[in-house]
């Protein structure tokens, strides 16, 4: 007790009862303010920017507050937050909820998982092999021999650095200037292994299916003129690579690479 007798435990006043009722509110009302708005925090970034309605296998609940995420109350139970799209009233006017499941109109199907890296680069080689081939053959009618690199070359290992760069920047986990920085870098060692005198060209393509003859066939049409370019000591490198994804899809990449002794006063640019 203080001097007069009182109490010490009373109600705090003044700047300590003004922080402890803002604290209050904020306490209360946290799911209703941005992230942006608390001094020197991150922003979040979501992966919507709206949500109209939520639903499961029981009820769609549609909302009937504001569409920002991050300024919406999640209380399903609340119909002046949520209102349930399936709604029942009984003798006495009262709303019943839907307690039984819905059921799909359709036989539904579990995703399969991705393939494994293992079966992925099996896929790939037998596919490489084919395209091998297939090239080979293209050169020959021409009359053009063709001297392949080994898959297991270091030019191969390169090819598949620069087509996981070219994959994560397609699907925006680097960013363009990240991505230019590492194809310059890529260049510039790819040259370190083209022999003295000779020019190197490459040719990409990209694939979202399994069809090996489909592919080969894809590659071939479209290289025509990339493979016959009439020099008879062009050595020849390819490479690829599968990244998977649920259920069956992949993105695949290869590439082809040519490398052929210069012409004279043709320059130094490289394709």
């Amino acid at each position: 007790k203080g001097e007069d007798g009182s109490s010490n435990d009373a109600e705090p006043s003044g700047f300590v009862a003004q922080e402890k009722k803002k604290r209050d509110v904020m306490e209360s009302n946290s799911h209703l303010l941005r992230v942006a708005n608390f001094e020197g925090a991150p922003e979040v970034v979501l992966p919507f920017e709206t949500i109209e309605f939520v639903f499961n296998h029981k009820n769609l609940y549609v909302n009937m507050q504001h569409e920002d995420p991050t300024s919406i109350r999640y209380h399903f139970h609340k119909k002046d937050n949520w209102y349930p799209f399936v709604n029942f009233q009984d003798a006495k006017g009262e709303d019943l909820i839907w307690t039984s499941e819905f059921t799909s109109f359709y036989n539904t199907k579990t995703m399969r998982p991705a393939l494994t890296s293992k079966i992925c680069r099996k896929l790939m080689t037998a596919l490489l092999r084919e395209i091998k081939d297939a090239i080979t053959t293209v050169r020959s009618t021409a009359n053009l021999a063709s001297k392949w690199k080994p898959l297991s070359d270091s030019i191969t290992i390169l090819i598949e650095r620069a087509l996981v760069d070219e994959e994560n920047y397609i699907a925006k986990r680097i960013k363009k200037s990240e991505y230019t920085e590492l194809l310059a870098q890529w260049r510039k060692e790819m040259k370190s292994h083209v022999p003295l005198g000779y020019r190197i060209r490459y040719m990409t393509t990209h694939f979202n299916y399994l069809d090996a003859v489909r592919i080969k066939n894809v590659v071939v049409d479209n290289g025509g003129p990339f493979f016959k370019n009439g020099i008879n000591r062009t050595m020849l490198a390819i490479g690829g690579m599968i990244f998977p994804f649920y259920n069956g899809v992949v993105s695949g990449r290869i590439m082809v690479v040519t490398m052929f002794p210069k012409v004279e006063d043709e320059g130094d640019a490289d394709e």
